[in-house]
Formats: C-alpha cells, sequence, structure tokens
C-alpha cells in the first residue's frame, strides 16, 4: 500500500483522520449527553422538558460541529504544522 500511495499521501491522510476523529468527539458527546437527559425526561413523564431538551442539544451539537468545521477551514495549515514542520 504505501508503495502505490508513498508515504507523504499516507502521513496526510493519517494527520486528516486523526483531527477529525478528535473533532467529532465534542459534537458527539453532547449528543449522548442530549439522550440520557431527554430520556431521563421521559421517564419522568415530562415529555415536553424532553422535548425541549432533545432540540436543544440538536442545536448545540450542530453549532459546535459548524464552528469546528470553520476552524478546521481557516486554520488547515496551522493544524497541519502541529504534525509537521515540514513545509
Amino acid at each position: 500500500m504505501v508503495s502505490k500511495y508513498g508515504i507523504y499521501v499516507l502521513a496526510g491522510h493519517e494527520i486528516a483522520h486523526n483531527v477529525a476523529s478528535v473533532v467529532f468527539m465534542i459534537p458527539l458527546s453532547v449528543a449522548m449527553a442530549t439522550t440520557v437527559r431527554s430520556g431521563y425526561l421521559l421517564g419522568k413523564k415530562e415529555i415536553s422538558r424532553a422535548r425541549t431538551s432533545g432540540f436543544t442539544g440538536v442545536c448545540i451539537a450542530s453549532l459546535i460541529a459548524g464552528v469546528t468545521s470553520l476552524l478546521m477551514l481557516a486554520f488547515n495549515t496551522e493544524i497541519a504544522s502541529l504534525y509537521s514542520s515540514d513545509q
């Protein structure tokens, strides 16, 4: 596999995969916490609060995902330089 694509292409792909995985964890954790909170409220038969909690969690997770996406687009060179000093 290395001979077909080369070490630089594979290293770049590994960096992109690593950054995307770390950034994905933030909205994922908000979504998981929202699921727990909404389930708790549904168990207490507080349907209206559960709906509000779920909607708020989705909005927060989407906002975080959007902001981190914009930050990755704006600072792509700086993020790559964290992994290597090569230009």
